[in-house]
């Protein structure tokens, strides 16, 4: 018999293509505050609303 698994919280991570500029919308827009922005520019960057974060990851670019 499988052992039970605990799950507390989640944070979904979604790719964007600028995670400076869509972090600033969630905290302009929504009421989010911002936890980090990681590399200049940004490449990785949360947001924060109570207990809810969400990650950013930079959209890499498709090979063409």
């Amino acid at each position: 018999m499988p052992m039970p698994i605990a799950c507390s919280a989640v944070y979904p991570t979604l790719a964007v293509p600028n995670v400076a500029q869509t972090c600033e919308w969630y905290v302009r827009n929504l009421g989010f505050t911002l936890k980090f922005l990681w590399e200049d520019p940004p490449t990785h960057g949360a947001i924060l609303l109570d207990q809810a974060c969400v990650h950013f990851l930079a959209r890499r670019a498709s090979a063409e």
